[in-house]
Protein backbone atom coordinates (compact mmCIF):
# COMPACT_ATOMS: atom_id res chain seq x y z
CA UNK A 1 0.00 0.00 0.00
CA UNK A 2 1.66 3.21 -1.15
CA UNK A 3 0.27 5.42 1.61
CA UNK A 4 1.96 8.09 3.70
CA UNK A 5 0.15 8.84 6.90
CA UNK A 6 -0.97 12.39 7.71
CA UNK A 7 -2.30 12.43 11.25
CA UNK A 8 -4.46 15.51 11.01
CA UNK A 9 -5.86 17.67 8.24
CA UNK A 10 -7.46 16.86 4.94
CA UNK A 11 -7.64 18.14 1.41
CA UNK A 12 -6.14 17.54 -2.01
CA UNK A 13 -2.65 18.66 -0.95
CA UNK A 14 -2.61 15.79 1.58
CA UNK A 15 -3.58 13.31 -1.14
CA UNK A 16 -0.26 13.71 -2.92
CA UNK A 17 1.74 12.58 0.07
CA UNK A 18 3.78 15.81 -0.05
CA UNK A 19 4.03 19.04 -1.96
CA UNK A 20 2.04 18.86 -5.22
CA UNK A 21 4.05 18.50 -8.41
CA UNK A 22 3.10 19.70 -11.90
CA UNK A 23 0.89 16.68 -12.48
CA UNK A 24 -1.10 17.59 -9.35
CA UNK A 25 -1.78 21.21 -10.20
CA UNK A 26 -5.55 21.60 -10.12
CA UNK A 27 -7.01 25.05 -9.67
CA UNK A 28 -10.30 23.91 -8.18
CA UNK A 29 -10.54 20.30 -6.92
CA UNK A 30 -14.31 20.71 -6.75
CA UNK A 31 -15.14 17.04 -6.26
CA UNK A 32 -12.80 16.74 -3.28
CA UNK A 33 -14.15 19.94 -1.75
CA UNK A 34 -17.74 18.70 -2.16
CA UNK A 35 -16.90 15.61 -0.08
CA UNK A 36 -15.22 17.84 2.51
CA UNK A 37 -18.37 19.97 2.76
CA UNK A 38 -20.56 16.90 3.29
CA UNK A 39 -18.29 15.79 6.12
CA UNK A 40 -18.17 19.27 7.63
CA UNK A 41 -21.99 19.19 7.75
CA UNK A 42 -21.73 16.09 9.96
CA UNK A 43 -18.50 16.75 11.90
CA UNK A 44 -18.14 20.53 11.89
CA UNK A 45 -14.54 21.69 12.33
CA UNK A 46 -13.32 18.36 13.70
CA UNK A 47 -10.06 17.36 12.01
CA UNK A 48 -9.89 13.79 10.69
CA UNK A 49 -6.94 11.45 10.55
CA UNK A 50 -6.00 11.32 6.88
CA UNK A 51 -3.97 9.04 4.64
CA UNK A 52 -2.94 10.15 1.15
CA UNK A 53 -1.42 8.17 -1.72
CA UNK A 54 2.26 8.53 -2.54
CA UNK A 55 1.77 7.73 -6.25
CA UNK A 56 -1.68 8.22 -7.73
CA UNK A 57 -3.42 5.43 -9.67
CA UNK A 58 -3.57 7.54 -12.83
CA UNK A 59 0.21 7.92 -12.63
CA UNK A 60 0.81 4.18 -12.32
CA UNK A 61 0.51 3.83 -8.55
CA UNK A 62 -0.90 0.67 -6.91
CA UNK A 63 -3.73 2.34 -4.97
CA UNK A 64 -6.89 3.58 -6.71
CA UNK A 65 -7.97 5.92 -3.91
CA UNK A 66 -6.31 9.33 -3.58
CA UNK A 67 -7.08 9.48 0.13
CA UNK A 68 -9.00 8.14 3.11
CA UNK A 69 -10.10 10.14 6.15
CA UNK A 70 -11.19 8.77 9.53
CA UNK A 71 -13.41 10.70 11.97
CA UNK A 72 -14.03 10.06 15.64
CA UNK A 73 -17.78 9.39 15.95
CA UNK A 74 -19.48 9.12 19.37
CA UNK A 75 -22.20 6.86 17.97
CA UNK A 76 -23.58 5.03 19.82
CA UNK A 77 -21.60 2.90 19.68
CA UNK A 78 -18.39 4.94 19.61
CA UNK A 79 -16.47 4.26 16.41
CA UNK A 80 -14.10 5.46 13.71
CA UNK A 81 -15.83 6.59 10.52
CA UNK A 82 -13.67 6.11 7.41
CA UNK A 83 -14.50 7.89 4.14
CA UNK A 84 -12.75 7.48 0.77
CA UNK A 85 -11.68 10.00 -1.85
CA UNK A 86 -11.19 8.72 -5.38
CA UNK A 87 -14.14 6.70 -6.67
CA UNK A 88 -15.81 9.94 -7.76
CA UNK A 89 -14.26 12.65 -9.95
CA UNK A 90 -12.21 14.75 -7.53
CA UNK A 91 -10.48 17.18 -9.89
CA UNK A 92 -12.46 17.41 -13.14
CA UNK A 93 -15.63 16.06 -14.69
CA UNK A 94 -14.33 13.17 -16.77
CA UNK A 95 -17.75 12.28 -18.25
CA UNK A 96 -19.87 15.47 -18.47
CA UNK A 97 -22.73 13.58 -20.12
CA UNK A 98 -23.08 11.26 -17.10
CA UNK A 99 -25.19 12.44 -14.16
CA UNK A 100 -22.87 10.50 -11.82
CA UNK A 101 -19.45 11.69 -10.72
CA UNK A 102 -16.89 9.05 -11.64
CA UNK A 103 -18.16 5.67 -10.49
CA UNK A 104 -20.97 7.49 -8.69
CA UNK A 105 -19.96 6.65 -5.13
CA UNK A 106 -17.44 6.89 -2.33
CA UNK A 107 -17.02 4.09 0.20
CA UNK A 108 -17.32 4.41 3.96
CA UNK A 109 -16.64 2.04 6.85
CA UNK A 110 -17.41 2.30 10.58
CA UNK A 111 -15.18 0.46 13.04
CA UNK A 112 -16.06 0.11 16.74
CA UNK A 113 -13.52 1.64 19.12
CA UNK A 114 -12.92 1.36 22.82
CA UNK A 115 -13.08 4.36 25.16
CA UNK A 116 -9.29 4.21 25.49
CA UNK A 117 -8.67 4.23 21.73
CA UNK A 118 -7.12 7.47 20.44
CA UNK A 119 -5.65 6.31 17.12
CA UNK A 120 -7.71 5.15 14.15
CA UNK A 121 -6.34 1.76 12.98
CA UNK A 122 -4.69 1.72 9.55
CA UNK A 123 -5.99 -1.66 8.33
CA UNK A 124 -9.42 -0.30 7.22
CA UNK A 125 -7.53 1.93 4.75
CA UNK A 126 -6.11 -1.20 3.10
CA UNK A 127 -9.55 -2.84 3.23
CA UNK A 128 -11.14 0.13 1.45
CA UNK A 129 -8.30 0.29 -1.08
CA UNK A 130 -8.86 -3.38 -1.92
CA UNK A 131 -12.59 -2.79 -2.41
CA UNK A 132 -11.86 0.22 -4.63
CA UNK A 133 -9.29 -1.82 -6.58
CA UNK A 134 -11.96 -4.46 -7.22
CA UNK A 135 -14.26 -1.77 -8.66
CA UNK A 136 -11.54 -0.21 -10.82
CA UNK A 137 -10.29 -3.54 -12.18
CA UNK A 138 -13.60 -5.37 -12.67
CA UNK A 139 -15.94 -2.47 -13.44
CA UNK A 140 -18.45 -3.96 -10.96
CA UNK A 141 -19.68 -1.17 -8.71
CA UNK A 142 -20.51 -2.12 -5.11
CA UNK A 143 -23.94 -0.56 -4.60
CA UNK A 144 -26.21 -0.96 -1.56
CA UNK A 145 -27.54 -4.52 -1.56
CA UNK A 146 -24.34 -6.00 -2.95
CA UNK A 147 -22.08 -8.28 -0.94
CA UNK A 148 -18.58 -9.69 -1.27
CA UNK A 149 -16.60 -12.55 0.26
CA UNK A 150 -13.15 -11.59 1.59
CA UNK A 151 -12.11 -15.28 1.80
CA UNK A 152 -10.55 -14.57 5.17
CA UNK A 153 -10.67 -11.97 7.96
CA UNK A 154 -11.40 -8.45 6.71
CA UNK A 155 -8.63 -7.40 9.12
CA UNK A 156 -5.70 -9.53 8.04
CA UNK A 157 -3.77 -11.38 10.74
CA UNK A 158 -6.64 -11.20 13.23
CA UNK A 159 -9.00 -13.93 14.44
CA UNK A 160 -12.15 -11.90 13.77
CA UNK A 161 -15.18 -13.79 12.46
CA UNK A 162 -15.89 -10.97 9.98
CA UNK A 163 -14.94 -12.58 6.65
CA UNK A 164 -17.32 -10.86 4.21
CA UNK A 165 -19.04 -7.53 3.68
CA UNK A 166 -22.47 -6.31 2.73
CA UNK A 167 -23.06 -2.80 1.39
CA UNK A 168 -25.68 -0.26 2.47
CA UNK A 169 -26.18 3.47 2.06
CA UNK A 170 -24.23 5.33 4.74
CA UNK A 171 -26.95 6.21 7.30
CA UNK A 172 -25.55 9.70 7.98
CA UNK A 173 -24.10 10.82 4.64
CA UNK A 174 -26.48 9.46 1.99
CA UNK A 175 -26.24 11.26 -1.38
CA UNK A 176 -24.63 14.54 -2.38
CA UNK A 177 -24.65 16.64 -5.55
CA UNK A 178 -21.22 17.82 -6.68
CA UNK A 179 -20.15 20.03 -9.60
CA UNK A 180 -19.15 16.79 -11.36
CA UNK A 181 -22.36 14.86 -10.68
CA UNK A 182 -24.06 12.80 -7.99
CA UNK A 183 -22.11 10.84 -5.37
CA UNK A 184 -23.57 8.20 -3.06
CA UNK A 185 -21.78 7.24 0.14
CA UNK A 186 -21.90 3.44 0.30
CA UNK A 187 -20.93 1.80 3.58
CA UNK A 188 -19.14 -1.54 3.80
CA UNK A 189 -20.39 -3.59 6.76
CA UNK A 190 -18.38 -6.54 8.05
CA UNK A 191 -20.37 -9.78 8.42
CA UNK A 192 -19.69 -13.39 9.39
CA UNK A 193 -19.69 -16.37 7.03
CA UNK A 194 -23.16 -17.57 8.05
CA UNK A 195 -24.60 -14.05 7.83
CA UNK A 196 -23.11 -13.84 4.33
CA UNK A 197 -24.71 -17.14 3.36
CA UNK A 198 -28.07 -16.00 4.77
CA UNK A 199 -27.89 -12.83 2.68
CA UNK A 200 -27.16 -14.82 -0.48
CA UNK A 201 -29.86 -17.41 0.11
CA UNK A 202 -32.56 -15.02 1.31
CA UNK A 203 -32.86 -11.25 1.07
CA UNK A 204 -30.15 -8.62 1.46
CA UNK A 205 -32.44 -5.81 2.64
CA UNK A 206 -34.13 -8.03 5.22
CA UNK A 207 -30.80 -9.22 6.62
CA UNK A 208 -29.43 -5.66 6.75
CA UNK A 209 -32.54 -4.64 8.69
CA UNK A 210 -31.82 -7.45 11.15
CA UNK A 211 -28.21 -6.30 11.49
CA UNK A 212 -29.45 -2.74 12.18
CA UNK A 213 -31.33 -3.97 15.24
CA UNK A 214 -29.46 -2.35 18.13
CA UNK A 215 -26.82 -1.09 15.68
CA UNK A 216 -28.54 1.56 13.52
CA UNK A 217 -25.24 2.96 12.19
CA UNK A 218 -24.13 -0.54 11.10
CA UNK A 219 -20.82 -0.25 12.95
CA UNK A 220 -18.46 -3.17 12.28
CA UNK A 221 -16.97 -4.76 15.39
CA UNK A 222 -14.10 -7.24 15.12
CA UNK A 223 -15.55 -9.02 18.18
CA UNK A 224 -18.97 -9.42 16.50
CA UNK A 225 -20.65 -12.80 16.72
CA UNK A 226 -23.28 -13.86 14.22
CA UNK A 227 -26.84 -12.66 14.82
CA UNK A 228 -27.91 -16.15 13.72
CA UNK A 229 -26.79 -17.38 17.13
CA UNK A 230 -30.16 -16.02 18.31
CA UNK A 231 -32.67 -18.88 17.69
CA UNK A 232 -35.49 -16.41 16.96
CA UNK A 233 -33.46 -14.63 14.29
CA UNK A 234 -32.29 -17.94 12.81
CA UNK A 235 -35.92 -19.08 12.60
CA UNK A 236 -37.00 -15.81 10.94
CA UNK A 237 -34.24 -16.12 8.33
CA UNK A 238 -35.03 -19.74 7.52
CA UNK A 239 -38.75 -19.02 7.21
CA UNK A 240 -37.99 -16.06 4.95
CA UNK A 241 -35.69 -18.13 2.76
CA UNK A 242 -38.31 -20.83 2.28
CA UNK A 243 -41.03 -18.27 1.61
CA UNK A 244 -39.21 -15.73 -0.56
CA UNK A 245 -36.30 -17.54 -2.16
CA UNK A 246 -33.16 -15.55 -2.96
CA UNK A 247 -32.91 -11.87 -3.86
CA UNK A 248 -29.47 -12.53 -5.40
CA UNK A 249 -30.42 -12.12 -9.05
CA UNK A 250 -26.89 -12.25 -10.44
CA UNK A 251 -23.22 -12.76 -9.64
CA UNK A 252 -19.92 -11.66 -11.17
CA UNK A 253 -17.52 -14.57 -11.70
CA UNK A 254 -13.93 -14.87 -12.90
CA UNK A 255 -14.53 -17.71 -15.37
CA UNK A 256 -17.47 -17.99 -17.77
CA UNK A 257 -17.41 -19.58 -21.20
CA UNK A 258 -19.78 -21.56 -23.39
CA UNK A 259 -19.46 -23.65 -26.54
CA UNK A 260 -22.22 -25.11 -28.74
CA UNK A 261 -21.38 -28.53 -30.13
CA UNK A 262 -23.68 -30.85 -32.04
CA UNK A 263 -26.87 -29.52 -30.53
CA UNK A 264 -25.43 -29.43 -27.01
CA UNK A 265 -24.35 -26.47 -24.88
CA UNK A 266 -21.15 -26.79 -22.87
CA UNK A 267 -20.98 -24.27 -20.02
CA UNK A 268 -17.65 -23.67 -18.25
CA UNK A 269 -17.40 -21.98 -14.83
CA UNK A 270 -15.01 -21.96 -11.88
CA UNK A 271 -15.68 -24.27 -8.94
CA UNK A 272 -16.48 -21.41 -6.56
CA UNK A 273 -19.25 -20.25 -8.93
CA UNK A 274 -21.12 -23.56 -8.66
CA UNK A 275 -22.59 -22.63 -5.28
CA UNK A 276 -23.65 -19.20 -6.61
CA UNK A 277 -25.34 -20.84 -9.58
CA UNK A 278 -27.04 -23.40 -7.32
CA UNK A 279 -28.42 -20.70 -5.02
CA UNK A 280 -29.88 -18.73 -7.93
CA UNK A 281 -31.36 -21.78 -9.65
CA UNK A 282 -33.02 -23.10 -6.50
CA UNK A 283 -33.88 -19.71 -4.99
CA UNK A 284 -34.97 -17.89 -8.16
CA UNK A 285 -35.41 -19.87 -11.37
CA UNK A 286 -37.23 -22.69 -9.56
CA UNK A 287 -39.64 -20.00 -8.30
CA UNK A 288 -40.19 -18.52 -11.75
CA UNK A 289 -37.64 -15.69 -11.56
CA UNK A 290 -34.65 -14.74 -13.70
CA UNK A 291 -30.94 -14.76 -12.83
CA UNK A 292 -27.61 -14.10 -14.54
CA UNK A 293 -23.91 -14.93 -14.48
CA UNK A 294 -21.57 -12.10 -15.53
CA UNK A 295 -18.08 -13.12 -16.62
CA UNK A 296 -15.12 -10.91 -17.53
CA UNK A 297 -16.40 -10.51 -21.09
CA UNK A 298 -19.80 -12.17 -21.49
CA UNK A 299 -23.07 -12.58 -19.63
CA UNK A 300 -25.38 -15.59 -19.33
CA UNK A 301 -29.04 -14.79 -18.65
CA UNK A 302 -31.02 -17.68 -17.13
CA UNK A 303 -34.82 -17.61 -17.36
CA UNK A 304 -37.53 -20.10 -16.41
CA UNK A 305 -39.39 -21.80 -19.26
CA UNK A 306 -41.03 -25.00 -20.43
CA UNK A 307 -37.94 -26.66 -21.91
CA UNK A 308 -34.17 -26.44 -22.13
CA UNK A 309 -33.12 -24.06 -24.88
CA UNK A 310 -30.55 -21.36 -25.54
CA UNK A 311 -30.20 -18.48 -27.93
CA UNK A 312 -27.51 -15.83 -28.46
CA UNK A 313 -28.14 -12.15 -27.81
CA UNK A 314 -27.01 -9.65 -30.38
CA UNK A 315 -24.15 -8.41 -28.18
CA UNK A 316 -22.48 -11.79 -27.80
CA UNK A 317 -24.21 -12.73 -24.55
CA UNK A 318 -26.37 -15.83 -24.23
CA UNK A 319 -29.86 -16.59 -22.97
CA UNK A 320 -30.51 -19.97 -21.32
CA UNK A 321 -33.99 -21.27 -20.52
CA UNK A 322 -34.32 -23.88 -17.76
CA UNK A 323 -37.60 -25.41 -16.51
CA UNK A 324 -38.30 -24.64 -12.84
CA UNK A 325 -38.41 -28.35 -12.03
CA UNK A 326 -34.87 -28.80 -13.39
CA UNK A 327 -33.67 -25.69 -11.53
CA UNK A 328 -35.04 -27.15 -8.28
CA UNK A 329 -32.55 -30.04 -8.53
CA UNK A 330 -29.51 -27.72 -8.78
CA UNK A 331 -28.20 -29.04 -5.47
CA UNK A 332 -26.94 -32.01 -7.46
CA UNK A 333 -24.49 -29.87 -9.47
CA UNK A 334 -20.90 -31.05 -8.89
CA UNK A 335 -18.26 -28.85 -7.29
CA UNK A 336 -15.21 -30.95 -8.18
CA UNK A 337 -13.33 -30.11 -11.37
CA UNK A 338 -14.50 -32.16 -14.35
CA UNK A 339 -16.94 -32.43 -17.25
CA UNK A 340 -20.48 -33.50 -16.37
CA UNK A 341 -23.89 -34.07 -17.90
CA UNK A 342 -26.20 -31.53 -16.25
CA UNK A 343 -28.65 -33.47 -14.00
CA UNK A 344 -32.14 -33.73 -15.57
CA UNK A 345 -31.16 -31.32 -18.37
CA UNK A 346 -30.60 -33.12 -21.65
CA UNK A 347 -28.33 -31.18 -23.95
CA UNK A 348 -26.47 -29.28 -21.22
CA UNK A 349 -22.88 -30.04 -20.22
CA UNK A 350 -21.27 -28.43 -17.17
CA UNK A 351 -17.48 -28.05 -17.10
CA UNK A 352 -16.10 -27.16 -13.66
CA UNK A 353 -12.57 -25.79 -13.35
CA UNK A 354 -10.53 -25.62 -10.17
CA UNK A 355 -10.49 -22.19 -8.52
CA UNK A 356 -7.65 -20.70 -6.48
CA UNK A 357 -9.10 -18.78 -3.51
CA UNK A 358 -7.24 -15.68 -2.31
CA UNK A 359 -7.82 -13.33 0.60
CA UNK A 360 -7.98 -9.56 0.21
CA UNK A 361 -4.21 -9.39 0.49
CA UNK A 362 -3.83 -11.62 -2.57
CA UNK A 363 -2.59 -14.58 -0.52
CA UNK A 364 -3.76 -18.05 -1.55
CA UNK A 365 -6.01 -19.49 1.14
CA UNK A 366 -7.08 -22.67 -0.60
CA UNK A 367 -8.33 -24.32 -3.76
CA UNK A 368 -11.86 -25.38 -4.68
CA UNK A 369 -12.48 -28.20 -7.11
Amino acid sequence: MGFMRRLFGRGPDDASGGEPGPEDEVSDPLGWLAIDRALETRYGEAEPRHWGTLVKWRLGGPDPLDGVSAYDNDGPPAHWHYVTYGLSDLYEDEAPEDERSGWGLELTFRLARSAASTEAPVWPVSFLQNLARYIFESGNVLWPGHHIDAHGPIALETDTQLTAAVFAEDPELGWIDTPHGKVRFVQAVGITEDEYQAIRRWNTDSMVDILRGGNPLLVSDLDHRSVLGDPNIARTVEEGRRRDGSSMDGVYIDRLQWTKRGGRLELTIGATAVEDLTIMLEGRVALGREAFLQGPERRLDIVPGERIEWHPHGNGDLGLTIPPGVAATAGELPVRAGRYDWPDAEGLILVVEQTIVRDQGGNETGRVG
